[in-house]
């Protein structure tokens, strides 16, 4: 339900100014909650250790900003209240659930010499991934898509990787060691691989609630293998623009982040 906003100065002739920064009464204190369950054994001596790790976190009551006056780009007329321009109402609505399995395995091949290699299998879905306000204002992707239906914003969250694979290791290179200049050098170094960040498709127009962040609609079409292949106005086989762009009303029918890089 859009909350209603009560004519600040009455009867005066004047104007309220567009971009007021609301926040909502029924505001809480945004908190997290972790869970770790570890077991650790070691394997075949104790040199070699291995860790199997259950670890989440569950984010509730986090900021969101709604905009239950429209966007910018919407018709001063067509507004809820038209005594007002955008309106950013900021709330704690928002959730975030974090799932992973995290394993590990350490071994001191000698004395100098020690590598691990951790594995995360995971997952990250929230309803909206970044801070609601900042100096340049709402980004795009914190405004809702729909504000009348916040569950579509519901999905994995920006910074979600499902696979991470960390190298690690040591080594104190035993070389030269009573040499004041030469002695006492250590190597180490970090190897990481991971998941792409996931990604919106946005279509470059407007919903009623923000600038450019209108999504495509998901319609039938073979998506083009090679890019040098693809037209300026089409990116899918017999599927131009046009049809994947929402008519002016109308929402995108593609989701949050249903796109991966590489």
């Amino acid at each position: 339900m859009r909350p209603s906003f009560p004519n600040l100065l009455g009867n005066a002739q004047q104007s309220l100014p567009s971009g007021l920064v609301i926040p909502n009464p029924d505001t809480r204190t945004p908190y997290a909650q972790h869970v770790n369950l570890t077991v650790e054994r070691e394997l075949l001596n104790p040199q070699s250790i291995v860790s199997v790790a259950y670890v989440s976190t569950f984010g509730r009551k986090l900021s969101r900003a709604l905009r239950p006056n429209g966007g910018e780009q919407l018709p001063q007329s067509q507004r809820p209240d038209t005594s007002v321009g955008v309106v950013n109402v900021l709330e704690t609505s928002a959730n975030s659930d974090y799932q992973s399995l995290q394993v590990s395995y350490s071994h001191r091949l000698t004395r100098d010499l020690q590598v691990r290699a951790a594995y995360t299998y995971s997952k990250f879905i929230d309803d909206v991934s970044d801070i609601p306000m900042s100096n340049q204002g709402l980004a795009r992707d914190v405004i809702p898509f729909d504000g009348s239906d916040l569950r579509l914003d519901r999905a994995v969250s920006n910074y979600d990787l499902p696979h991470i694979f960390t190298f690690t290791y040591i080594w104190r290179v035993p070389f030269l060691r009573e040499n004041r200049l030469l002695g006492g050098w250590t190597i180490s170094g970090i190897n990481t691989l991971h998941s792409g960040r996931p990604f919106t498709l946005y279509t470059g127009t407007n919903t009623p609630e923000g600038n450019n962040n209108n999504r495509p609609l998901d319609i039938a079409g073979t998506l083009v293998r090679d890019p040098s292949s693809a037209t300026p106005i089409a990116f899918a086989e017999d599927v131009t623009r046009t049809q994947l762009t929402p008519a002016a009303g109308q929402y995108g029918t593609v989701g949050r982040n249903t796109e991966r890089g590489d």
